[in-house]
């Protein structure tokens, strides 16, 4: 018959292990092996005598570890199980039978490779939480300081701030355990005894690891969107300035427009603390040209403004710097979309000199038969993206946008 045991010592308490077996050996219970995770022992059940348990700490070679079974059998000790890479453990029922280290300086030097061993794990482990907490910056850079700037995936973003925090509480702890066995290593070489340490009842391993799973892997789904910008129709959303609108804009140009349709789209906002505004709304205008050669439905027009407001112009130059780079990316991949999708006659962004602004750059091209121009603009805070297929040109319709760039922003 067995016996499961929680361990109620540190797994550096070399002499509070010790003395907790013998312990059990006088209640009958004799160890039988130690689970992976350290956080209970199995014990068959036999008449109480008294046994005696010593811990041996594991060389770098586990052959060598293997050939001292013999002269420690010579000795009267008997290999009982392991901890797995901290010690071997092994115990005598002759209580006259000799120490398996005759003084405590023995102890101490077979404790070198232990500790050594635990330093580069230590290290190894380190490392990888390092490289995993910069793994999204190495694999998706832009990606990532977008999220972080705009919070567009607030659930990933509190893994990775969780994972963070995870690390940096963590690494302290792998310090201060070689800290405790190099004092373990030195209270040894002095020649002074180990003392057992206080007992503390642990819980089972999954007692406290499905709680925590809980909370850490399942309540950010519950708590935390995985998108986060949210997306109404245009009827429902009210953009924090009076951006011109179809009628405005195409007659800034060469045609008025006779009469407008309502516009068919959506829009998109959201919010972080580095750009407490940030709003995107696109709109398709089916409209009358004034025309006698064409009397019916015969334009499809389209606008999407992009807007962000953010805490501060150097956050304003950054987010600038990271939609021209999301638009670029389009243009340099548009070529080879399927047809209808597919972009030409591309010209990329260029400066392009306009006053009250602080940086402005316009980029055009040809798609589905339409052409297309696209200006970021930068101002203070304020950046401004307009992509605009219509009639009117860019000189004629972007004044119209900075004049509402400086009215008060809806309530």
């Amino acid at each position: 018959m067995t016996v499961n045991k929680p361990v109620p010592c540190s797994i550096d308490d070399i002499r509070g292990i010790q003395e907790w077996l013998d312990e059990m050996a006088l209640q009958g219970l004799f160890l039988v092996e130690f689970n992976r995770r350290f956080d209970r022992a199995e014990f068959d059940l036999d008449d109480p005598r008294p046994v005696r348990y010593r811990l041996d700490p594991m060389g770098r070679d586990k052959r060598k570890d293997k050939e001292r079974e013999e002269p420690y059998a010579q000795m009267g000790w008997k290999f009982v199980a392991h901890i797995p890479r901290w010690y071997n453990i092994y115990s005598c029922d002759d209580r006259s039978a000799p120490e398996l280290y005759s003084d405590h300086q023995s102890l101490a030097i077979a404790m070198d490779p232990l500790i050594r061993r635990q330093i580069r794990n230590n290290c190894i482990l380190t490392l990888a939480a390092i490289l995993v907490l910069c793994l999204p910056f190495l694999v998706s850079p832009l990606q990532t300081l977008e999220n972080f700037i705009l919070w567009t995936d607030p659930r990933s973003l509190f893994f990775f701030c969780l994972y963070l925090v995870s690390v940096l509480f963590c690494l302290p702890l792998l310090a201060l355990d070689v800290r405790r066995l190099l004092r373990i290593r030195d209270t040894l070489a002095q020649g002074l005894p180990l003392k057992a340490k206080r007992r503390w009842n642990r819980p089972s391993f999954y007692a406290w690891w499905i709680p925590l799973y809980l909370c850490i892997f399942m309540l950010p789904r519950l708590l935390f969107p995985e998108v986060g910008w949210d997306i109404c129709g245009l009827v429902d959303f009210t953009p924090s300035r009076p951006w011109p609108d179809i009628v405005q804009t195409e007659g800034a140009g060469p045609r008025p427009l006779e009469e407008t349709l309502y516009p068919q789209g959506y829009a998109t906002f959201n919010s972080s603390w580095f750009a407490p505004i940030q709003e995107f709304s696109s709109a398709d205008w089916y409209v009358r040209l004034p025309s006698e050669d064409s009397p019916h439905l015969s334009g499809d027009y389209w606008t999407g403004v992009r807007y962000v407001r953010a805490r501060s112009p150097a956050i304003a130059e950054l987010i600038y710097r990271l939609e021209r780079g999301k638009e670029v990316r389009y243009q340099r991949e548009a070529p080879s979309y399927p047809n209808g999708n597919h972009i030409t006659d591309l010209q990329p962004f260029r400066p392009w000199e306009r006053p009250g602004v602080d940086r402005a750059e316009l980029a055009s091209y040809h798609r589905r038969g339409q052409d297309i121009w696209t200006v970021l603009l930068l101002r203070g805070n304020d950046v401004l993206m307009v992509e605009y297929s219509g009639l009117a040109r860019p000189e004629d319709c972007i004044p119209l946008f900075l004049e509402a760039l400086d009215k008060e922003a809806a309530p």
